[in-house]
């Protein structure tokens, strides 16, 4: 009888998550990966205005490129934490997957605790979403330059 008892509490337990993931589904909630495994999270955007707190005349990233250097060059660059720097990246919004940019990135950031995951510079942020938006939903994925 205790046997039994424990893999009906087993059964239990590998139905719960099961039946959390379908709600979530039906409810519209987005898990952490997507269904075709891209990171997903928040964007938001950076550009010359973070110099203002940047003592260094050259204002660099966490790469040492110049920021100045970059948007003179017209450069798609980012800023995040889970990529090593070079690596580009296709970002697209993930409510409309045809609104897409390639950028490199460059920089560290965005800041943790603000809960998203890449920072783009403005253009590139212009071509998913208007400035004023400020925050947009994004898939990520990984390609070659």
């Amino acid at each position: 009888m205790a046997e039994a008892a424990r893999r009906g509490r087993f059964g239990v337990w590998w139905g719960l998550p099961a039946l959390i993931a379908l709600w979530n589904v039906l409810m519209g909630i987005r898990p952490a990966e997507t269904l075709v495994g891209l990171p997903s999270g928040l964007a938001s955007f950076y550009g010359l205005e973070a110099c203002a707190v940047n003592p260094d005349p050259t204002c660099p990233t966490a790469s040492g490129a110049s920021l100045y250097d970059l948007e003179r060059q017209g450069v798609p660059y980012a800023a995040s934490w889970e990529y090593p720097f070079g690596t580009w990246l296709r970002v697209c919004r993930a409510d409309q997957p045809g609104r897409c940019v390639k950028v490199v990135v460059l920089d560290r950031g965005p800041a943790k605790r603000l809960g998203r995951l890449i920072d783009l510079n403005k253009t590139s942020f212009q071509q998913l979403a208007p400035l004023s938006q400020g925050l947009v939903p994004i898939d990520i994925q990984e390609v070659q330059r």
